[in-house]
């Protein structure tokens, strides 16, 4: 059995009248997480150097999907860049104040 594959036993999914368990299961499925060396102008042209972009274009071949995940990858590296600027100068002001009554 594949890791993290849910057995019959312990399946929470109910299936519609003539559907099992065994309808829904590829034995043969092999997730990929690697990106090819040679990806597509379109891949490139949109995602640039993001992997997770790129990724996301590969696997579900959709543009405006990509183009999503490229949107909240700005947004949580422009959020955990603001996040670290401020503790930054917070730090640095209370260094500063330190120096001064110290003197």
């Amino acid at each position: 059995m594949l890791s993290g594959r849910i057995a019959e036993n312990i399946s929470l999914f109910t299936y519609e009248p003539g559907k099992s368990y065994h309808d829904y299961q590829k034995l043969s499925f092999r997730p990929t997480f690697s990106l090819p060396s040679n990806l597509s102008p379109e891949v490139e042209e949109l995602c640039g150097t993001d992997q997770e972009c790129a990724f996301d274009y590969l696997v579900t071949d959709s543009a405006d999907f990509a183009a999503e995940t490229l949107h909240i990858t700005e947004i949580f590296n422009t959020s955990v860049g603001a996040s670290y600027e401020s503790e930054f100068k917070n730090f640095y002001r209370i260094f500063y104040l330190q120096i001064c009554y110290k003197r």
